[in-house]
């Protein structure tokens, strides 16, 4: 969801319900996502103002999307320390998988585009 609003400087409930319906069922994930700290009110609303009113995500919000798109992007590795990533402790055999594929992708440079 938040990779959804992330390139919406600020949305109303009626965006993040469009968005929503493209996931699993969840009626608390508006108020989960205030609740974490993931999206802000930026202006009032009602009918004392006769708006809606518009949200954002929260610094937190759009840091860990700048995070997670970097991260695809290889612009920073994945973290292979185990206290940093779980899936490092290899606690099961798709943890096993996963810790194969970031291990590999890590190793794999992006093409800088020059030559």
């Amino acid at each position: 969801m938040m990779l959804y609003l992330y390139d919406m400087p600020y949305f109303n409930k009626e965006d993040f319900n469009f968005y929503g319906s493209s996931m699993s069922w969840d009626k608390r994930r508006f108020y989960d996502m205030i609740d974490k700290g993931m999206i802000k009110e930026w202006r009032p609303g009602g009918e004392k103002y006769g708006r809606a009113k518009l949200w954002e995500l929260t610094h937190k919000g759009k840091s860990i999307c700048s995070m997670v798109y970097k991260k695809l992007l290889m612009e920073e590795p994945i973290s292979q320390e185990p206290r940093n990533n779980p899936i490092f402790k290899n606690s099961n055999y798709t943890d096993k998988i996963y810790k194969k594929i970031i291990q590999q992708m890590n190793r794999t440079k992006p093409d800088s585009g020059t030559e």
